[in-house]
Parts: C-alpha cells; structure tokens; sequence
C-alpha cells in the first residue's frame, strides 16, 4: 500500500519542515514565504519544493519547484489576512499521495479553503469551503475533510473523496456529533433567558445529529424538552429588544412551530428507519 511520501532523509520517508522569513524573487512582488516543504508527488522521480506565500492585504498562494529549483506550478487566492492553521501538505484523498492544502482568512469569521491534486505538473483544484472553520482529521483511518459553515447555528460536515469527488458522509461517523450535542443541550441548562429562536436552533441541530446515529429517542427527548423551555415565560426573551409583547408571542409561537416539524422528521426517521433530517 503506498503511503504519504514526505522528504525528511533521501533514504527515509517523513516531514521536512521549514518556516522561512524573507522574500522570494521568484515569487509575486511583496511576497515572503510562510512556509516550505519538501514532498514527493506522483509522477515525480525526485521531491519537489512547496513554497507556501503570501502578499499582505491581497492573497496568499503556493508554488511548486523541482529538486533543481524550476518552479512549475502555482495557485493563488484571494486571502488578504494571510494563512490559517492547517495549511500544508496532507494526503487527504487517501490514496497515499500528498495533496496540497491551502487555508486562508478572508475577512472577520470567514476562512477559504482550497485543496490541490498535483498531477501532470499542474495544480488541479479539486475541493473549496468557505467558512469558519475547516479542518483534515482521520476517523475509523480515512481522511475525513471536516467543515463547520458558521461559528454558531452549523453543525460541522463531514466529506471524504469519492471517485473524483468529496462527498457528505456526516451520517457515517455519528460518534463525532458528541461534543456537539452535549453543546446544543446545554442551551437548556441552567436558568438562562435566550431569545426563543435559539432554543429551536438546539433542537433541531441536536436532533439532525442525534439521527445520523438513529438516536430518534434521545432525539426526540431534546426536543421535547426544548419545547417545555420555551413555554417558560423566565427562560425567554425577545430577540429585539424593545419589540411588543404581540412580537415577542409571534416569535415564541413560530419557534414551537419549528420545533414541532423537527419532532415531525425525527418521526418520520424513526418509521423508515434514516438517518438523516431535513435542514
């Protein structure tokens, strides 16, 4: 089974890791470099050069060398606020080779990913998030491409590749969901007011990932807890302060109306035995 192919000695497979301060004359003009990596790519008879850059205020970019330092391949986006996290090498496909993987701010909350296949000297494009956060992990020994939408009111999706394409399998690792559930119910803990609608975002954000691992009991005990929370006068607040108290009763009465159609799809689940809800 071929594995990563990473640089660290001629004879040994691994990570050389190099962060780098200073300017490249081969790169766009006010760029530095973030970070270098050598890495063996298909195709390649000898490891190549991953120059991350970026240009402050503008994007952020990656360029590739050959072992004699001809650059052959470049990408770049529009990132003013520089790298993020996760930025690197990283087979995410699984099938043994590297693929480069570009993370960058864009703007307040707001990350833009960019995953790259090198093939036939060329950097091909072949996923793109934008979001809060995004992040490779490896669950049950597959890279999983693990993606949270918003910093509040998402649940993260899960993608893995998929003859040539990255699919949500959310519903196949419903033992990740845990920290997130525990996070939705402790929206109801407690003595707390909230404005209405976020006692409808837990549960119906709980529930779609309580049935992902066909928990439709515990899924339906959220959310009908959740439903007892809201009909608490000391547990709600309007959600607009200042609104009137015939704004305040429509925004409490069309919460119990969302949460009603989550317990309707978590029904509807449980008889045909799913593990998916609607958004």
């Amino acid at each position: 089974m071929k594995r990563l192919r990473l640089l660290k000695e001629p004879s040994v497979f691994g990570v050389l890791l190099l962060i780098i301060s200073g300017v490249s004359t081969q790169l766009p003009p006010g760029a530095s470099v973030y970070r270098t990596i050598r890495v063996w790519f298909p195709g390649e008879t000898k490891a190549m050069r991953v120059d991350f850059y970026q240009v402050p205020e503008k994007l952020v970019g990656v360029m590739l060398f050959t072992s004699q330092g001809v650059p052959v391949a470049r990408a770049a986006e529009s990132l003013p606020l520089g790298f993020y996290e996760g930025t690197g090498v990283e087979d995410v496909t699984g099938d043994g080779w590297p693929e480069v993987v570009l993370i960058g701010v864009g703007g307040a909350k707001t990350l833009g990913t960019v995953i790259y296949q090198y093939k036939n000297r060329r950097l091909q494009e072949i996923g793109r998030w934008t979001g809060w956060r995004l992040r490779i992990v490896n669950l049950e020994r597959v890279p999983v491409v693990a993606y949270t939408p918003k910093q509040y009111g998402s649940l993260t999706e899960l993608y893995v590749w998929r003859e040539a394409e990255f699919v949500d399998v959310s519903d196949s690792f419903p033992d990740f969901y845990g920290p997130e559930v525990e996070e939705q119910k402790k929206v109801l803990q407690g003595n707390k007011a909230l404005p209405a609608y976020l006692y409808g975002q837990a549960c119906q954000l709980g529930a779609r990932a309580l049935v992902y691992g066909k928990s439709y009991a515990e899924a339906e005990t959220l959310c009908q807890r959740t439903l007892q929370v809201v009909r608490l006068p000391s547990r709600v607040v309007p959600n607009i302060q200042g609104s009137s108290a015939q704004d305040f009763e429509l925004e409490r009465k069309e919460t119990e109306m969302a949460i009603y159609e989550t317990l309707k799809q978590i029904e509807h689940a449980r008889r045909h035995n799913l593990s998916r809800i609607s958004n």
